[in-house]
Formats: C-alpha cells, structure tokens, sequence
C-alpha cells in the first residue's frame, strides 16, 4: 500500500491493462527508442516517429501517459521514467531548454550540443526555437555554415552559467550533507592511457562508488585539451606538459617509452640502439597532435636528431595499429611499456632502449582551476592517484 492508500502494482499488469503493446513499450525501450520517446516530449502534439516498426497509434500514445500517470499515483519506484532513466540522463536536474541552449552557445554547434546531450539535432534546434519564442528575440545569428551569439544572446549564457554553477554546488552540498557520493563523470584521456591504465584504475572503482557513472572518451593530447577548456570533460588525462595556466596538472605517475621491433629486425642484434642509427629504417610513428609524439620529439632532440631525419613510412592514431604494423614488419616504432605486456608474454615483439639514454615522460590529472568540481569528481580524483601509486611496478619491463 502506498501513502495514497492504493495497492502497488506492478508495472506488466498496469501496462497489460491500458494496452497489448505497453509491457514492451515500458521495458523494451532500447536507447535509441527512449530518445525517439524523449522527442515526443520535447515536440508536443507530433507522434508520426514509430520506435517498433509501426506509426503510432493513439492508444500507444494513450498507453504512454497513462502508464506515468499511474505510477506518479501509486509511488512506484519507476515513476515519470518511461521516455527516460532519472538515473543516468544528463538533463535530469534542471531546466532541459536552459542545458539545451547553454550547450549550444558553449559549442557554437547545433551538431556537438546534441552528441553531448543524447539528443537528436531536430530537437535541439526546436528547444532553441521555443526559447527565442519565450523571450521574444533571436539569440543565435544563422549563417551559412556556422552561428554565433546576439547580444541577448550572450547576456542568456551569461545567466544560464551561473544558474547551472549553482544547480551543481546545490547537489554537492546536498550530497555532502548526506554522506552520499553519486552522479556522472566525464573523463577524456589520451589513446595510451585511455586503453591501458585508465581501465586498471577504474576496475576497483565502482565497487567504492556505485552511484557514480563514469563516462570515458578516448582522443589525442591536442583534443582532449580543447575538451577539457570547453568544459566538454571534467577531467583529462595527458602525457607530457601543458602551456594553458588556467588547467592544473594533477601528477599520476611516470611512464617510459622504448623502441619496438619484430624479432627479425636489425635491431634485435644490438643490446643497445644508438640514436642516430634511427634514420637507417622505417619508422612508424603516432599522428599530428599525440602527446606521444611530442615527447619522442622533444627526447631525440636532445639526443641529437631532428623527428624530421627520421624515416617516417607511416602515421597511425592508435598504439595497437602501431604494434601490429610493427609486428607485420613495417618498421620499428616508440611505444609506453604500458602497452607491452602481452607482447611480451608471446615474444612477438622485441624491445631495445636507446644508447644515449631512457625516453621518460609524466602521465597526468588535468581540470579546470576556476571550474567547479563536484564531491565525485574530487573523490575520483583522490582516488585514481592513489591507484596510479599501486599500479606503477606493474608496467615495468
């Protein structure tokens, strides 16, 4: 019995109730499903989209609300969560058409604002539309391939910041107050930590903090930097140093590259490389932008040789499409010996260290100085540097 005094029913007997469809309609929804629910809600008064392969009808439509109108009554658990989860969905806690035009004039993209918030691009541009509507004004001048902000415009962002900065400080300190750690983080990290440390450090953490939703995006150093200053992510993790004053670096751990060879390389008969015997085969290296390549870059210059002397027959984004080059003869390379173990354990690939010494870089936490930080993501924080204290012996070859 609930508060109201009614019984509580299931939700399959509810929705078999209003409609042959509704079991499936509450629990079968796929992701791309709630999102075609959610813009029913976001386009009041158009139900032509059809999520399982047919037009919907009025009673699938009745079905929908009937279904969150009984469950608003009876209490259940699942209420006004048929579209969307409470949970997890990003615009949960405050104002949708607020999120919806602040991601906008962040990006300066009706494109990138509807990737970061689950939204198709229709539904950000009518969320827009509304607000225009509701203060009577354009905020956004439309060219041709590209927008920016009005005056009015900017005085709404100006505003929205603030609002959505106090919305966050208010669930901290609600959080804080009740000892409960919960809520989403949004991690970007660079390929070599992204596919090798960062799942290390985030295989313990759910255990400590399963309220906590972390959501992890792997890219080079370069786009995880303009993520970062964009507030796209809370926190960053790079290889190497950053020129940007306004990002603190938070130190994890140091990390060593060596050469990388197939077993019949040249190379594998000498104990040692010397540095300028580099330029005599083909090198595969990381792309443009890779923080990876800016610190080989900036180590064999002080070894004496230019990145540009090198023999450069190939550029690839990612360490595994390097590894399996290299290991199909293509060339040698640099790699972390974080990426190594495997190959190690098969012996598929043969590591060399330079003549003229170690190739060393740091691995770091980057955030925001002025940005709020949220209890998770301080805790996270905490936490993964901890992590990276443990770990470290373990990468060494």
């Amino acid at each position: 019995m609930t508060s109201h005094g009614f019984m509580k029913v299931p939700l399959p007997k509810i929705a078999a109730m209003i409609h042959p469809f509704s079991e499936k309609v509450a629990w079968r929804l796929s992701q791309s499903e709630r999102r075609n629910a959610l813009q029913m809600q976001l386009y009041p008064g158009r139900f032509t989209h059809a999520p399982f392969g047919h037009q919907f009808s009025c009673w699938t439509l009745f079905s929908y609300t009937c279904i969150n109108f009984f469950f608003s009554i009876l209490g259940h658990p699942q209420s006004l969560s048929v579209y969307r989860k409470k949970a997890d969905h990003p615009m949960s806690f405050s104002d949708t058409r607020l999120r919806v035009f602040y991601s906008v004039a962040k990006h300066l993209s009706f494109t990138r604002a509807a990737e970061e918030l689950y939204l198709t691009q229709p539904a950000v541009t009518f969320q827009i539309r509304q607000l225009e509507e509701h203060f009577n004004t354009r905020l956004f001048d439309r060219h041709h391939n590209r927008i920016s902000l009005t005056e009015a415009g900017m005085m709404v962002f100006n505003y929205a910041d603030r609002i959505l900065e106090l919305y966050r400080e208010t669930e901290k300190a609600i959080n804080e107050m009740t000892g409960v750690t919960r809520g989403v983080i949004k991690l970007g990290a660079t390929t070599t930590l992204g596919e090798y440390l960062l799942p290390r450090i985030l295989s313990g953490y759910h255990d400590g903090f399963p309220g906590v939703q972390v959501r992890l995006t792997v890219h080079n150093t370069r786009t995880v930097i303009r993520k970062l200053e964009d507030a796209t992510i809370d926190i960053g993790m790079i290889e190497g140093p950053i020129a940007n004053k306004n990002i603190v670096v938070a130190s994890c751990m140091e990390d060593e590259l060596v050469l990388i060879m197939a077993p019949n390389h040249p190379f594998t008969k000498l104990d040692e490389v010397p540095v300028h015997r580099l330029k005599e085969y083909p090198f595969v290296s990381r792309e443009e932008g890779s923080g990876t390549r800016v610190v080989i870059t900036d180590q064999l210059s002080k070894f004496g040789i230019h990145y540009d002397q090198l023999d450069l027959i190939l550029e690839m984004g990612a360490t595994e499409s390097i590894k399996a080059a290299v290991e199909g003869g293509v060339g040698f390379s640099i790699v972390s010996t974080m990426a190594l173990r495997k190959e190690m354990q098969l012996k598929s690939l043969v590591v060399r260290r330079l003549k003229e010494g170690t190739i060393k870089r740091k691995l770091n936490f980057v955030f925001q100085k002025q940005k709020f930080r949220s209890k998770a993501v301080e805790e996270f924080l905490a936490y993964a540097q901890g992590e990276c204290a443990k770990i470290k012996e373990k990468f060494a070859i």
